[in-house]
């Protein structure tokens, strides 16, 4: 009864967490959807960058929405290839990259057909998000989970927080 997921990192191109040594974002994701096949994973799960990716307003930065819509063109890029396999593209809420609404929309954008969301329960609070308004934007779209405890606690300079990963659980 045990099920093997794949997974990899950054699939935005203009992501700071994003590897070109490894080959285009388009690449990288077929090379992994071809060896979900092999071994019979029914996702490949991967993410947008981190918070360092929300633009920010720092001069030459790509901001959240133009870093999504990259994702979105590299999704819409290997649609045929996934479908062909019968992959679905698992992208997570990743260290403050993106609010539930905003994967919502970039899942909806990219086609809901074949890419839903891995929702980790401890990444929202990097997003400064409540995690259940995070699963309320997601559920329809979850494919998969990571179960973590989280603590959140006042400090001088605001607030801090400590996560520490307990399991990992499929939701489906």
């Amino acid at each position: 009864g045990i099920e093997i997921e794949l997974g990899m990192r950054s699939i935005c191109p203009t992501s700071k967490a994003f590897d070109p040594a490894q080959g285009t974002a388009e690449q990288q994701l077929t090379k992994m959807i071809d060896s979900a096949k092999l071994v019979g994973s029914p996702i490949v799960r991967c993410f947008l960058g981190s918070m360092a990716d929300r633009g920010n307003g720092k001069a030459g930065s790509p901001t959240i929405e133009q870093n999504m819509e990259n994702t979105v063109k590299v999704l819409k890029a290997v649609r045929s290839r996934a479908a062909d396999a019968g992959i679905k593209i698992a992208v997570e809420n990743h260290a403050g990259d993106m609010q539930g609404r905003e994967l919502r929309a970039l899942i909806e954008a990219a086609g809901p057909d074949f890419v839903g969301a891995v929702i980790d329960s401890g990444n929202p609070l990097w997003a400064i998000e409540d995690p259940h308004i995070t699963l309320d934007a997601l559920a329809p779209y979850v494919l998969t989970s990571h179960i973590r405890d989280s603590v959140v606690w006042r400090v001088p300079e605001g607030a801090a927080m400590r996560a520490q990963v307990r399991r990992l659980m499929e939701a489906r």
